[in-house]
Formats: C-alpha cells, structure tokens, sequence
C-alpha cells in the first residue's frame, strides 16, 4: 500500500484492510484500527444495532486515516459519534460538497475532524483528519434494520468487511477507477489475514426477544437463556 504526503506534510494511511504502512522516512507505522464492538438487541422483526471503532495512532506524527467499512443496505443510521479524550462529536447530516469543504477546512486550520460519506448502499468511508500521535478515537454508528426471512425465521447479519465487488471498465488513471465506474479505487480494498499483526479484534454480543430457537452458521455462539430472552 502506497503512502501519500500530503500538502501540510503529513503522512496519509490508506485503508486499514491494507497492508503495513511505510512512510517516506522508512518507518513503519501500524494500521490503527485497534477493535470492532458490535452489541445488538433483536425484538420481534426488527434489530438495533451500536457499531463502535476504536482507533490508536503510535506513530511520531499526524497522519490522515481512510477507512471503509460496510452496513447493511436496509440499515437506517440515526446516530454517528466521534469521541476524542473527555470530547464528544456529534455528527451532522450536510450536502456532500458541504460536508468535504467543511472537513477540508478543518484539516487544514489543524483541527482534527472526520467525515464520513456514503459509496454505496452499503458502503461507507470514514476520514480521519490530523489524528495525532497517542490519540484515541472512538466511532460508534447506530442503526436499525429489519429482519430477513420466510415464514417463522428470522435472519440477522451484521457485515465487518467490504465485500469483493466486480468492477466494469477500463482503467483509466491511477487512483484505480475505469471509465465506467469513476470511484473504483475507492470500492476495493486490500485485505489483511487475521493472525496479521494489524489485524483488529472484533466483539459481538447482543440479546433477542421473543425467539424460541437459534442457531450460527457462521460463528460459534454462547447462549443464556433466561426465559423471556436469549443473550449471545
């Protein structure tokens, strides 16, 4: 993975489902995704669910952060937050140019920022701007969703990594888009192993209502039930 220097001579890292991050001084700086906490509650045929990412920056100097991650695309975000230290942010909903030149503007007065702007249904980017050394940043999303199913089942996913997306076109520059699809670089992401040693750690625990059966295909689960519900 490529490390870009900006304008305001930082170093940018690019997509912590890279691979390390060299900067032009040779140093390596790990990817600071440190661990993904998702708790959900399932009641009846709907789900909420708080998306929190936690970040630590161990490097010498500001760096700028890209990162991607997926939602469900019937999930309705009702809540972004950026906490900082004893500081809490607040996100705001704004016009897409609004929104950059607002970030952009913040970068540049050496504020830290972030931003976060939706690719896809089901693909978001978040941008962290002047993340300083020894920083902390914690991202929680909330949304809701509804469940998915057939007759009495009920499903409920909860995606952690962008999927492998076909991709139409010629190449056309080098920031990985084609003619038919402009934002391609933005929509495919290098992956990491999970014994890599940037690789995050993920938590996942919730509880549901009104289910009398349940079961995992993909992860093994630890179950109590108490009666009128189940914690996972």
């Amino acid at each position: 993975m490529k490390t870009i220097e900006s304008k305001t001579s930082r170093s940018s890292i690019s997509s912590p489902y890279g691979l390390n991050t060299i900067l032009d001084d040779g140093s390596r700086v790990p990817l600071p995704l440190r661990a993904i906490d998702v708790r959900f509650e399932v009641v009846g045929d709907c789900a909420q669910v708080r998306l929190q990412q936690e970040f630590e920056h161990v490097g010498v100097n500001a760096v700028d952060v890209v990162y991607a991650f997926p939602l469900p695309s019937d999930a309705a975000v009702h809540e972004c937050v950026m906490t900082i230290g004893d500081r809490r942010v607040v996100a705001q909903i704004r016009p897409a140019a609004e929104a950059k030149a607002t970030y952009d503007q913040a970068r540049r007065d050496g504020k830290r920022a972030a931003l976060v702007e939706g690719l896809r249904d089901n693909l978001f980017e978040l941008n962290l701007g002047n993340v300083q050394p020894g920083d902390g940043i914690r991202i929680d999303f909330a949304y809701a969703l509804p469940l998915s199913g057939e007759d009495a089942s009920r499903e409920l996913r909860i995606p952690v990594c962008p999927g492998v997306r076909y991709v139409p076109g010629k190449a056309v520059g080098a920031d990985g888009g084609t003619d038919l699809v402009p934002d391609a670089g933005r929509l495919a992401r290098a992956r990491i192993e999970a014994g890599h040693s940037d690789a995050a750690v993920f938590y996942c625990a919730g509880q549901l209502s009104g289910v009398t059966d349940l079961e995992s295909p993909s992860h093994d689960v630890e179950l109590v039930d108490s009666g009128d519900t189940i914690a996972v």
